[in-house]
């Protein structure tokens, strides 16, 4: 039987191999694609300056820029408890025998408060490694995101004519059908006030707007089996609809840093948002000020209207 080996850039990961093995090489392919144009090595040896030995480091990433070879040196640690103390001093003494430029750890399951106090004071990165494929490291990722819904809701209509004799009752306004100067047939004037909004074509921002013109060339309605030439306005009220949520990752490859929560990487795919179910369970906020954190994503979406028949 072959032993099953999966791939990825330049590394090759066999689940034969031990664990923390498989770790090491998980985080170098993800530094890889964080630095595509640097030399990335896994279980490197370096001579230290101070002891004269050669020192295993885990993985070194190395750049020429400009006329300086820049060294970063990477610890990574695969432990079921969060790296403490002892290992953070440990690698301090390792990149400063081997001048390294900069230290990195990356730690399966985070770092006790004193060695995170003690790691940030000497200079290093320390990061939780991000991926939401599946092995034994899968994370689960999410990002908040605020959802702005927006829609009318109130309007009015103004009929102008030129006439005493037109007299419109408000609450048939919008069953009145307008009709060009051949008395062509345009639809009721609702449909078109949803037909400009759909079409985005009306102030979207939450509050009244007034005269509004509804149609630009002359219209004409139909009263009393005559045509009279009239200039339709309307007034509409926009009111938007606030949701949280977290939008689930489905591909995210990086670091987490320890020290300010955010995650280093090239990019990222969401899964796909529906909104049905976004008014369905996310959280209903009246306003922005609800919530402590930004969002990563703001969608603004306006409500689709439908026409019905004439």
């Amino acid at each position: 039987m072959k032993d099953k080996i999966s791939t990825h850039s330049d590394f090759v990961v066999m689940d034969t191999e031990p664990r923390w093995r498989r770790f090491e090489k998980l985080v170098a392919q993800v530094q890889q694609e964080l630095a595509p144009n640097a030399v990335v090595t896994h279980d490197d040896k370096i001579r230290g300056h101070n002891s004269g030995q050669l020192r295993q480091v885990d993985i070194t990433v190395k750049q020429r820029v400009g006329q300086y070879d820049i060294l970063i040196a990477i610890d990574c640690k695969d432990y079921k408890r969060a790296v403490n103390l002892n290992e953070v001093e440990k690698f301090i003494g390792l990149i400063t025998d081997i001048k390294a430029n900069k230290g990195v750890m990356v730690a399966a399951n985070g770092f006790s408060n004193t060695a995170k106090s003690v790691g940030e004071k000497a200079g290093l990165d320390l990061y939780r490694l991000i991926d939401t494929d599946t092995h034994d490291w899968q994370t689960y990722a999410s990002i908040p995101v605020l959802c702005d819904f927006r829609g009318i809701e109130k309007h009015q209509f103004i009929f102008h004519t030129s006439t005493a004799n037109v007299k419109i009752n408000p609450r048939e306004a919008i069953e009145i059908i307008l009709y060009d100067v051949n008395c062509q047939p345009l639809g009721k004037v609702v449909n078109l006030l949803k037909a400009r909004w759909n079409a985005n074509e009306l102030p979207s921002e939450p509050g009244e707007h007034r005269d509004i013109i509804l149609t630009k060339a002359p219209t004409m309605i139909l009263y009393d089996d005559k045509f009279f030439e009239v200039r339709v306005t309307a007034n509409i009220i926009v009111k938007r609809r606030l949701f949280f949520g977290q939008l689930s990752l489905t591909q995210l490859k990086g670091f987490r840093d320890e020290k300010t929560g955010y995650t280093i990487t090239r990019g990222f795919t969401t899964e796909g948002i529906n909104f049905d179910e976004v008014e369905r369970s996310w959280r209903r906020l009246r306003n922005e000020e609800e919530i402590a954190i930004e969002p990563l994503i703001k969608f603004q979406a306006l409500d689709y209207y439908t026409i019905s028949e004439e």
